[in-house]
C-alpha cells in the first residue's frame, strides 16, 4: 500500500487570484491598492463558498456514517453477509461522489462493502462483467485468510455475476480502522490506495461503539478524481486555481481557474498530478505560493510571480469538518 502521510490529513484550499484581473478599468496610480482589496474581499467570499461546498461534500457522507455505526451497533448482523447488501448498496446512492461504503468488525475481522464499479474497474485480479455498475464484498475469516465474496449487481439491482476466492485482508489492519479507533470520532484518512480498487483517495469512517466498546468501524471512500470533480463542480472563483493539499503539500484535489491555457482547457488536471506534490504541477503558480506563505509566515498575502511579474494574493485557511478533523485552505 502506498502511503503518502503517516498521520491524519489536514487538506488545503489554495486560492491564487491573480489581482490585475480584477483592475483592468482602474487607473495606474490606484491600481494596486484597490485591485488588491477586491482581490481580498473575492477570496474572502471564495473562503465563505468553499467552506459551504465542503459540508456538502461531508456533512451528509459523517451523517449517514453516523446512521450505520447506530444501526450496526444495534443490530451487529444487519450489515454482514448478502443480508447487509441492501442496506450498503442503499448508503451508497447517499452521496453521487461515494466510491464505496464498507464495515469492519472487530471480532473476526469480517468485512462488508458495497463499491461503485466501471468498465475499467479490476477487483481481484480480474475486470467487472460489462453490465455491472454495482459491486459487493463480503470477507468472512475463520483463520489468517478468509473467504471473499464479490456479488455484482447491474443499474437495474439484479445480480449479473458472482465470485469466490481466498484473501488474506484484514479490515483491522487498515489505517482508516486504526485511527477511528484510537481516535474515538469520524476521522478523515490520508490520501492512499485503496486495496480494494487501486484507486487513490481518502477515507472517512466513525466507529461502532456497543456498551463503551469499539466492535467495529464503518466507512467511506473518496477517490482523489471524484474529489476533483466535486471542487471543479463547486469552484470558488471562476479566476482562482483551488487546491486541497496535505500538510506537506501533497495534492488531494485540484481545480484550475475555468479558462487554462492549452492544453488543460477543462480547468481538471491530469488525474497523475494528484498525490504529487505541488512541485511536480504544470502550473507553478500554486508551489511558488506554497513557498512565500512559508517564507512570509503568512496565511493571507499578496506577491509578484517570479515567472511573469503579476501580481497576485493566495490565501490558507482550515475547512472544518467535523469533531477532531480540520482541513486546511490555502
Amino acid at each position: 500500500m502506498l502511503r503518502i502521510r503517516p498521520t491524519f490529513l489536514m487538506l488545503f484550499l489554495a486560492l491564487v487570484v491573480p489581482v490585475s484581473a480584477l483592475s483592468l478599468w482602474l487607473t495606474l496610480r490606484a491600481g494596486q491598492q484597490v485591485s488588491e482589496r477586491l482581490a481580498q474581499e473575492s477570496i474572502e467570499r471564495a473562503h465563505s463558498q468553499t467552506q459551504q461546498a465542503t459540508q456538502m461534500l461531508l456533512g451528509p457522507i459523517t451523517a449517514m456514517l453516523g446512521q450505520l455505526a447506530h444501526i450496526a451497533a444495534k443490530d451487529p448482523d444487519l450489515l454482514r453477509g448478502e443480508r447487509g447488501s441492501g442496506v450498503l448498496l442503499n448508503s451508497l446512492t447517499f452521496q453521487d461522489d461515494l466510491a464505496g461504503v464498507f464495515i469492519g468488525q472487530a471480532d473476526q475481522g469480517g468485512y462488508h462493502m458495497a463499491l461503485k464499479v466501471a468498465p475499467s474497474t479490476v477487483l481481484g485480479g480480474q475486470g467487472v462483467p460489462a453490465s455491472a455498475s454495482r459491486a459487493t464484498r463480503h470477507i468472512e475469516r475463520a483463520g489468517p485468510n478468509g473467504i471473499d465474496r464479490y456479488v455484482f449487481w447491474s443499474g437495474a439491482g439484479e445480480v449479473v455475476d458472482r465470485r469466490e476466492g481466498r484473501t488474506a485482508y484484514d479490515p483491522r489492519q487498515r489505517p482508516w480502522y486504526r485511527q477511528a479507533v484510537a481516535e474515538g470520532h469520524t476521522v478523515v484518512s490520508d490520501p492512499y490506495v485503496f486495496a480494494t480498487t487501486g484507486a487513490m483517495g481518502v477515507t472517512v469512517s466513525t466507529p461502532v461503539i456497543r456498551a463503551n466498546t469499539t466492535v467495529g468501524v464503518v466507512g467511506a471512500d473518496l477517490t482523489l478524481e471524484g474529489l476533483t470533480s466535486f471542487l471543479a463542480r463547486h469552484r470558488a472563483s471562476p479566476n482562482a486555481t483551488t487546491l486541497l493539499l496535505d500538510r506537506e503539500g501533497q495534492v488531494v484535489a485540484h481545480a484550475g481557474p475555468v479558462q487554462q491555457p492549452a492544453p488543460q482547457q477543462s480547468g481538471t488536471p491530469p488525474a497523475a498530478e494528484l498525490g504529487r506534490s505541488l512541485e511536480a504541477l504544470a502550473d507553478k503558480g500554486p508551489a511558488t505560493a506554497w513557498l512565500m506563505r512559508s517564507r512570509l509566515g503568512k496565511d493571507s498575502f499578496s506577491y509578484e510571480d517570479p515567472l511573469d511579474g503579476r501580481r497576485m494574493m493566495a490565501s490558507f485557511l482550515p475547512v472544518p469538518i467535523g469533531q477532531g478533523m480540520a482541513w486546511h485552505g490555502k
